[in-house]
């Protein structure tokens, strides 16, 4: 994406074609340099608003792949088509509770990290 004017809702003409920009990501200026591959993007579900997306890194940071984590990520974007794509509705098992399932998998592993951080940053690790 280049860095112009970019839009997260999109308006059909048919509906008077409006453009806004709703989400957007701050960061602080020092912050900002370690930033990288901003954009706007689809996301996996029905929704009249694109996604804001960006990633940050340091210098030292170790290289790290998709793993299981992306992994999972992709089989949860399957089901979710698939449960769009049925129409059925089961309150065990739709789109909100993959959602709730996944919004909680990455606070927990974000609670792990952050105490990773903390210890090393102390100089306990």
């Amino acid at each position: 994406m280049d860095s112009g004017r970019a839009y997260t809702y999109l308006q059909p003409l048919a509906l008077g074609g409006s453009q806004s920009r709703i989400d957007r990501l701050y960061v602080k200026r020092d912050v900002l340099e370690e930033t990288f591959e901003w954009d706007i993007q689809a996301v996996g579900i029905n929704t009249d608003h694109r996604m804001v997306t960006m990633r940050i890194t340091t210098a030292d940071a170790p290289t790290v792949g998709h793993g299981r984590e992306g992994l999972k990520l992709m089989a949860e974007a399957t089901e979710v088509a698939r449960l769009e794509q049925t129409g059925q509705w089961n309150p065990n098992h739709n789109v909100q509770t993959l959602w709730m399932a996944n919004k909680l998998r990455i606070g927990n592993k974000t609670r792990e990290r952050v105490k990773i951080v903390v210890k090393n940053s102390r100089g306990n690790g």
